[in-house]
């Protein structure tokens, strides 16, 4: 393997000019203003950010990486510079990170997957579990050539991250764990509700609509739904000597108002992973990556670059 290698990157280099640029753009903004009523005011930064990507100046490459078991990962990359591999939240796609990517781009090479069964990759006949969906990232950065890369992780993104970095140290450069816990005692009243079916969560309108145009199985909804809900209810199963083992520099970040990780939790993590950075977003809950990308980018940029040499706004 080549560290930090992306020429020989097996991807499908996407060229969309003229026309077909605008009809494109044309029929994203069509699917996004129909959810207009429903969604929220950040639709116009999501319209933006499609057009982004169907515009911006750095090659849009993807690429589908075929696993043993018969998953497909779905991955894009933007962007030049050191590798940066962020990994999104339960139910979601890596187009979520849509207040962040662009900004990121500048400065690094984005690699942005689809977790397993979900957004445009594939699962599989075994169960989904958190140190599965990590493999398929050493799988994939194995097959993208990279030795190395710092990792972003949100929510069930921040937990892969975490397994990464307990279980291939070598592979991380630093790690960002954005609203991420390492045993299921860490969820709220809320969360654990709607994991067994006796509450519910907002699900965005968007990752519906997204799944039901761009998944290779849409039907497949309900099924995802429940492996997803299992996989919170049972999962991860770590204690604080677990943490204690991961020697990559780490910043933890969660929202001022997290609505489904306890703070006492959030709180353990920061202490149980040596060295451990902890920044608390203020007036944002959970989705702070999307409410917050003014804060949660800039701090992300820092950690990465180095300048955050202590903790930020550590509420302890």
């Amino acid at each position: 393997m080549k560290s930090h290698s992306l020429q020989n990157i097996p991807s499908n280099r996407i060229k969309i000019t003229g026309k077909k640029a605008a009809l494109a753009a044309a029929f994203i903004l069509l699917v996004l203003l129909s959810a207009a009523a429903a969604y929220e005011p950040a639709l116009p930064k999501i319209a933006g950010y499609y057009a982004w990507k169907a515009f911006h100046s750095f090659d849009r490459r993807t690429g589908r990486l075929k696993l043993d078991d018969g998953a497909e990962i779905y991955y894009e990359i933007h962007g030049r510079g050191r590798p940066l591999l962020l990994l999104h939240g339960g139910f979601g796609f890596s187009d979520t990170f849509f207040r962040q990517i662009p900004v990121l781009a500048e400065k690094y090479t984005i690699i942005a997957p689809d977790s397993r069964a979900q957004g445009r990759s594939t699962g599989s006949d075994e169960p989904l579990t958190y140190e599965l969906m990590a493999d398929d990232m050493i799988r994939l950065l194995d097959h993208l050539h990279i030795e190395r890369t710092a990792v972003v992780g949100f929510s069930d993104g921040g937990i892969i991250g975490l397994d990464l970095a307990r279980r291939h140290p070598e592979r991380l450069e630093r790690l960002v764990a954005i609203g991420a816990n390492f045993h299921p005692d860490g969820l709220t009243t809320q969360a654990l509700e709607a994991a067994e079916g006796t509450g519910s969560l907002d699900y965005h309108l968007l990752v519906r609509v997204f799944h039901r145009l761009h998944a290779r199985t849409p039907d497949r909804w309900p099924i995802m739904v429940g492996l997803i809900h299992r996989l919170w209810l049972t999962q991860p199963q770590w204690t604080e000597d677990d943490l204690a083992a991961i020697r990559a520099p780490t910043l933890v970040m969660a929202g001022e108002d997290e609505e489904f990780i306890r703070r006492e939790h959030t709180l353990a993590l920061h202490r149980a992973i040596p060295g451990a950075l902890l920044y608390i977003v203020p007036g944002t809950g959970h989705t702070a990556p999307m409410k917050r990308p003014d804060v949660v980018n800039q701090l992300i940029v820092d950690f990465l670059q180095g300048r955050l040499d202590q903790r930020p706004n550590s509420p302890e």
